[in-house]
């Protein structure tokens, strides 16, 4: 038995495939992860690792300590530009004549 010769596809079938290619790209959401984040105030970090704790006394390692960084605020920050000490968690401090003893007095709203 001879096999039957296959007929090259109609002009229709390219006209649909073309169009279907054409529109495809424009179905998609453009946005980026890290836009949608922003638009959601939500905060990504590659870690790499899993932390083994987010205790701030216990952690050694770098990728607890990147996390540790982001969810916890010290008593002071530093400024970006000059580095000076920011209020934190703390709205205020004093030094003592003694210049070794700091006071710290904490916002009100601070959430512990």
């Amino acid at each position: 038995m001879l096999p039957l010769p296959l007929r090259p596809p109609s002009s229709f079938f390219y006209i649909v495939a073309i169009g279907l290619i054409g529109l495809s790209p424009g179905c998609r959401d453009r946005t980026t992860l890290v836009q949608q984040a922003n638009a959601s105030n939500t905060l990504l970090l590659a870690n790499g690792t899993e932390p083994a704790d987010l205790d701030p006394q216990i952690v050694t390692g770098s990728p607890e300590s990147a996390l540790v960084l982001a969810l916890f605020e010290g008593l002071v920050r530093y400024d970006p530009v000059t580095l000076d000490p920011l209020p934190g968690v703390a709205e205020s401090w004093e030094l003592a004549e003694d210049d070794v003893t700091y006071t710290f007095h904490l916002r009100a709203d601070a959430k512990w």
